[in-house]
């Protein structure tokens, strides 16, 4: 069984790539032009100046406007309503939303977006401030993050209806008159409702909450922006980033939705399906009949299908050979039956499940379970599983590889523990041998109680 604490961690844990460097814009600035934004025009009743924003810039995390920072963070002599703690701060591992002293805050790490102008990481603030509005006012809507490993990415009859679908869509803006484009939405939500009905139901409904969740926050930032973000792109997305193709298929909904259904946003809650592309289908009544593809574009499109069918599988064993050729020292971390690891913290955008319920782990993970925990953060790890899920019933086994030195373990009575920069862990009772270049270490349960 999945277990509920899992999944509710799973539903805040959308994580970007971390780096050391310093930002070079300064928080302060930041907080400034954020502002400055447009944000009463965002959302009705979003006003996202009321939530605490944790902001890392590469050497110190700085909490602004939470009226009770956790322990370990220290007010700022000159900056009212301003809390700093001394490094990154273990919550905020992203650009994302999380919980902080016991209320919901925006989290984002400013020294990745260095090169992206001010004005603009103003706006990914608003976004993840929004996201912490959603989760009080659409927390029904969230997608369940366990589906991103059971998603049908190799399925041909899904790529190929993908395909057309996103290419319909995007030819949708080519005009900005509604009346020009209308034929092609209206295709495009013909082509998501027969793939929908395709679907399996959990990735049906996981596809579609990313859709609503991701696309309206993306909305947002382009409203508080003051610019619409890019639309659809005319290579389409890569057939195994469903994830990131839904961000943006989400937002382009709703920007449809601003043209044709002006009032869209206030009526949102109450909607019944709550998805997008439901509201748009369902509220939109009047268009000139429906775009066509030509034949040759069908059997075009139909042959990238299958090609990018038969890349994904190919990539697979690729990705699984590469790991586990990689030169150095290995870590196998080997559970007992009946005592897996359990996921505490992953990437969803850097993942890729392999075959036989495997789960390539391309950025950040971390597993814990009551005798101990793992992470890596910045190299690869491979996942295999205890159940029939391929990470939320548990972990039996997790591989790292490449490690360029000898892992020499930390002991202190029975506990056990390794630390040396992108790799760490700590078991209170384990055994452990060396042997080939290998370490491999077999958690033990934890020593009973005598009264």
């Amino acid at each position: 069984m999945i277990q509920r604490p899992v999944l509710l961690l799973m539903l805040i844990l959308l994580v970007f790539p971390v780096s050391a460097e310093t930002a070079k814009h300064d928080p302060f600035a930041l907080i400034e032009e954020f502002s400055r934004l447009k944000k009463d025009k965002c959302w009705p009743g979003f006003d996202p100046s009321v939530y605490p924003v944790a902001i890392y810039d590469g050497e110190r995390t700085l909490l602004f406007n939470h009226p009770h920072p956790p322990e370990g963070f220290t007010a700022l002599e000159d900056r009212t309503h301003v809390a700093v703690w001394q490094g990154q701060h273990p919550m905020v591992k992203g650009n994302t939303s999380v919980d902080m002293g016991g209320i919901t805050s925006a989290t984002v790490l400013l020294n990745m977006l260095e090169e992206t102008p001010l004005k603009k990481v103003a706006a990914v603030v608003a976004h993840e401030c929004f996201h912490v509005y959603q989760k009080g006012h659409f927390p029904d809507r969230w997608p369940n993050s366990t589906e991103i490993f059971l998603y049908p990415v190799e399925d041909t009859a899904q790529l190929r209806l993908k395909r057309l679908e996103t290419e319909a869509l995007r030819r949708s803006f080519d005009s900005d008159d509604s009346a020009e484009g209308g034929p092609w939405l209206a295709l495009a939500l013909k082509l998501h409702t027969e793939r929908m009905e395709l679907l399996p139901e959990g990735s049906r409904d996981w596809e579609r909450g990313v859709e609503f969740i991701e696309g309206t926050a993306r909305y947002v930032e382009s409203v508080a922006a003051g610019e619409e973000l890019p639309l659809i792109p005319e290579e389409g997305y890569a057939a195994d980033k469903a994830r990131y193709r839904a961000y943006s298929i989400g937002y382009a909904w709703a920007v449809w939705l601003d043209r044709l259904l002006p009032d869209w946003k206030r009526n949102l809650k109450e909607a019944d399906p709550p998805w997008l592309d439901v509201l748009l289908t369902t509220g939109w009544k009047e268009h000139a009949g429906l775009a066509e593809f030509s034949d040759v574009e069908l059997d075009t499109y139909s042959a990238i299908a299958e090609r990018a069918a038969s890349e994904i599988i190919n990539a697979k064993e690729q990705m699984r050979s590469e790991l586990l050729a990689r030169v150095g020292w290995k870590l196998v971390i080997v559970c007992s039956a009946g005592r897996p690891l359990w996921p505490s913290g992953f990437d969803p955008m850097n993942v890729k499940t392999l075959d036989n319920g495997e789960v390539l782990h391309t950025r950040w993970l971390t597993l814990k379970n009551e005798t101990g925990e793992f992470e890596v953060n910045g190299t690869q790890a491979l996942t295999e599983p205890a159940g029939e899920h391929p990470l939320f019933t548990g972990v039996s086994r997790v591989t790292v590889t490449g490690i360029r030195e000898k892992s020499e373990l930390q002991q202190m009575g029975e506990m056990v523990s390794f630390e040396s920069g992108a790799i760490s862990f700590k078991f209170a009772r384990a055994k452990w041998k060396y042997e080939d270049e290998t370490l491999t270490i077999y958690p033990l349960e934890p020593k009973a109680q005598t009264n």
